[in-house]
């Protein structure tokens, strides 16, 4: 079944392993199913080969199984099963995988909760190794290796033995601290585990406090969860179809959003045609009374108690003249916009911006 080119009883961790599962001379022709320990494999198959026997109309069926061999490998049996009507025994063969690798690394500090001051201490660690690995603790400056102790009897270290329900390949070390002070609690401890394909090293942190409990969640909460996660979820796709089709909640927002901006344009145009007004009032005398009509873009005359003093021009421009005993006034007006008021005349939306100057001169200056 297992074709190997070296004649060991063990694969090498990264080893590529390839097995051949053959039933002959079967009508209908069988089916196949590979397992390695309890799980079935699906990948590194090849297409099943099936041969007929003519004119006995029976078949023969092969196929072929590539794997690389990982170290979870170790200690588990690889199987091929045939399903046949007539096979109810001795309808599988199967080969038990052996695999070497070095000691396996951990991710982080190892650490050890439970201690009691004053007493006794077993700091138990397990590696994953095969062949087995020794092992060496290191404590500030010394090493202690498997059944010693260092020379002050405080701390011993057991022979290491094959981890209890762990599987295959998962080697036991206890560290034993006589009288745990908390001094010892303080330090950091090494170890170093060593087989034939290598070694790996180990920082050990122990503790007095109880070990921290993580979160368990019950079948009743885990569902609880599953079904508001699924509410949501629908509530969702829900809202959003009733947004594109505009349903419900969302029926006639566009309308209400045209509208919206309809009355912001209808207010900016009203307010934009609203009437213009001049201040020609500004250099209006009580005494005095200046009329212009500035609706016609011809040229009209200016009075100023019933004497000419200017006119209007096409531009909507004005000047005024006006003698008097202490010199000349000239008044010169242009049309600008400006908010309405009372008292105020009207004008067109194109009169231009009024600007006023004003220069006086007396006699002899």
């Amino acid at each position: 079944m297992v074709s190997r080119p070296e004649k060991l009883d063990y694969y090498t961790e990264g080893e590529s392993l390839t097995a051949s599962c053959v039933v002959s001379n079967g009508r209908p022709v069988a089916n196949l199913a590979w397992y390695l320990g309890e799980k079935k494999i699906t990948e590194g198959l090849s297409q099943p080969v099936i041969y007929d026997k003519v004119p006995d109309d029976l078949h023969t069926i092969a196929q072929n199984l590539t794997r690389v061999i990982q170290a979870s490998d170790n200690g588990k049996s690889l199987r091929c099963v045939a399903e046949h009507p007539v096979l109810v025994n001795n309808n599988s063969t199967q080969v038990n995988i052996r695999v070497h690798f070095r000691p396996k690394p951990l991710q982080g500090p190892i650490e050890y909760f439970g201690l009691t001051e004053g007493e006794e201490g077993h700091v138990t660690v397990v590696v994953m190794a095969n062949p087995k690995p020794t092992f060496v603790w290191t404590i500030g400056d010394k090493d202690i290796y498997e059944g010693e102790e260092d020379s002050t009897g405080k701390f011993h270290v057991k022979h290491s033995v094959e981890a209890q329900n762990k599987g295959p390949g998962n080697w036991e070390t206890v560290l034993i601290i006589n009288d745990l002070s908390k001094e010892d609690v303080e330090r950091n401890y090494i170890l170093t585990a060593t087989n034939d394909l290598g070694n790996e090293k180990y920082t050990i942190l122990i503790s007095t406090s109880p070990e921290p409990k993580s979160p368990e969640f019950g079948a009743g909460p885990i569902a609880l969860i599953v079904v508001v996660v699924l509410l949501i979820l629908v509530i969702v796709s829900v809202l959003l179809v009733a947004r594109a089709k505009g349903r419900w909640c969302f029926a006639g927002k566009l309308n209400i959003f045209s509208l919206l901006i309809n009355d912001t344009e209808s207010a900016e145009h009203h307010s934009s045609t609203k009437p213009k007004a001049t201040f020609t009032s500004v250099f209006k005398k009580k005494s005095d009374k200046v009329s212009a009509d500035i609706d016609s873009p011809k040229t009209k005359d200016v009075t100023v108690n019933d004497e000419k003093v200017g006119d209007t021009e096409d531009n909507g421009h004005v000047a005024l003249k006006q003698k008097n005993d202490e010199g000349v006034v000239y008044a010169e007006l242009d049309l600008q916009t400006s908010p309405p008021s009372r008292g105020l005349l009207v004008r067109p939306e194109n009169d231009k911006t009024e600007y006023a100057e004003i220069i006086h001169t007396k006699d002899g200056k």
